[in-house]
């Protein structure tokens, strides 16, 4: 694979693939409605300490064996370790492959794939700061 502008890298089940993120997650806390009658006609909402995460939605460029793979994951709803990297933040989460679109890759690279992805998360996100290098 060669390499790209791309921002961020991608790890899909240990398989690296260049990145740019279009949509992080929204990270957000459930809540409860706890009005009663002696809340004085406004109603009260505190947090039920449930915690949720959006999915990642990101434009991928690897090589076609890589986007079958990712393919092939997605069809069979394959939960794997994801790790997510760019200059700024490290996300480490379980996911599986929601969506996948082929898209057209640069015609300079003609043995580069391109494709738009949707990743959903499972349970807790791991945020840390990075130097772009999940190895380390």
């Amino acid at each position: 694979m060669s390499t790209s502008n791309y921002g961020s890298t991608f790890y899909f089940n240990g398989v690296l693939y260049y990145a740019q993120v279009l949509g992080f997650p929204e990270l957000s806390m459930g809540e409860r409605n706890t009005t009663n009658h002696g809340s004085g006609g406004w109603e009260e909402r505190r947090p039920n300490k449930l915690n949720s995460a959006g999915d990642f939605t990101m434009k991928i460029l690897s090589d076609s064996v890589n986007v079958a793979a990712l393919e092939a994951a997605r069809k069979a709803g394959t939960e794997a370790t994801c790790v997510l990297c760019n200059p700024v933040n490290q996300y480490s989460f379980t996911g599986w492959v929601k969506s996948i679109k082929e898209d057209d890759a640069d015609s300079e690279k003609p043995n580069n794939v391109a494709a738009l992805i949707t990743v959903t998360p499972i349970g807790e996100i791991t945020i840390e700061a990075t130097d772009d290098d999940p190895s380390s």
